[in-house]
């Protein structure tokens, strides 16, 4: 599938579930093109997630991304 052709690209289907070790595992889809893939914890997931979002260059530029910086809470 084309980058350029995908035009919701940071679409997800997540199916989840509670595994013996209490942590949440189960698949995750990509919309766009149909792909799957299982995942076997919460940062498995995220991971996943990630790669497929800078795949596409996501976020845009335009973006603002939030922080746990101090700096963003001084002046409150």
């Amino acid at each position: 599938m084309s980058v350029d052709k995908v035009k919701r690209p940071a679409e997800f289907i997540i199916n989840v579930s509670l595994s013996s070790s209490n942590d949440l595992q189960g698949h995750l889809e990509f919309v766009p093109s149909g792909e799957t893939c299982r995942f076997s914890s919460v940062m498995d997931m995220m991971r996943l997630m990630q790669a497929k979002m800078d795949e596409y260059g996501i976020p845009q530029s335009t973006t603002i991304m939030r922080t746990w910086n101090e700096e963003a809470h001084q002046g409150k």
